[in-house]
C-alpha cells in the first residue's frame, strides 16, 4: 500500500513535501533528571576505566 504524501505549492511554483506535525512525547521526571547530568556522566564513564587501568598496572607491578 502506498504512502499518500501531501505537498505544498511554493511561490515559485515549485512543489515541496508538507511537514509532518511532529508530536513530542512527554518525558517522565527520571529521564528528564538522567539529562541534567548527561555530560557529567559522560565524563564519569571516561574516566573511571582509566583510572581502572592504572589501578591493574600498578597491581600488577607490585605482584612482579
Amino acid at each position: 500500500m502506498a504512502v499518500k504524501r501531501k505537498y505544498k505549492k511554493r511561490e515559485s511554483g515549485l512543489f515541496v513535501p508538507a511537514k509532518a506535525k511532529v508530536i513530542k512525547k512527554k518525558r517522565n521526571w527520571l529521564e528528564r533528571k538522567l539529562d541534567e547530568y548527561n555530560h557529567t556522566m559522560e565524563l564519569i564513564r571516561t574516566i573511571l576505566p582509566l583510572a581502572v587501568l592504572i589501578i591493574q598496572v600498578i597491581i600488577l607491578i607490585k605482584i612482579l
